[in-house]
């Protein structure tokens, strides 16, 4: 096929108008992506600089996991396992975490994530909808073990930096007991 040099000057005038728009779309895009956002990103680089303050401070951690054990002790199923910082298991295992509600009032926002530290010296991410100050886990039993909650609220891992922690791991659905009740009784 041969161009006239009209229609040649046209192509060209034509890809100096729709590349630019389509770049200009794509970076419209991505900036407006919830999953992906600069606010989310800066959460979450703040949630593990948080963390990471406080997983090396042993004396708050040690204060922390005594103070929860005794809570959790007698009340497993009221949330005595839960505070803003830690979640203790029964078994001991522990995870240092922080977590953003899309329906705080001053959170940019817009999507949950949950970020911890696990005892196991693991990263992991959440987007499991915890929602404001983690109550959901008020209203749930206190796990046997780190294991048991990463797999019951569909935590997964992470290296600790990357953006693989602002993909979605949690759709609606069991959770929790009934998450693990499921998975339990499912036909293998």
């Amino acid at each position: 096929m041969r161009f006239s040099s009209n229609k040649y000057r046209l192509l060209i005038a034509a890809s100096c108008v729709v590349v630019p728009a389509a770049i200009a779309a794509i970076i419209v895009y991505a900036q407006s992506d919830p999953l992906r956002s600069p606010a989310r990103r800066t959460w979450r680089d703040e949630a593990v600089r948080m963390i990471q303050a406080r997983v090396s401070d042993k004396d708050w951690l040690a204060r922390e996991r005594a103070s929860l054990s005794s809570k959790a002790a007698t009340r497993p199923y009221s949330g005595g396992w839960v505070s803003d910082e830690l979640l203790v298991m029964k078994n001991g295992d522990w995870i240092a975490c922080e977590s953003v509600c899309a329906k705080e009032q001053a959170t940019p926002v817009k999507k949950d994530l949950f970020i911890g530290f696990g005892s196991d010296g693991r990263w992991y991410y959440s987007t499991f909808h915890f929602c404001v100050g983690k109550c959901v886990l008020e209203m749930e039993r206190q796990p046997d073990t780190l294991a048991e909650f990463v797999d019951g609220f569909c935590l997964a891992p992470f290296d600790g930096k990357s953006d693989d922690s602002l993909k979605v791991t949690w759709n609606g659905g069991a959770y929790g007991d009934e998450k693990l009740e499921l998975e339990h009784n499912a036909p293998h």
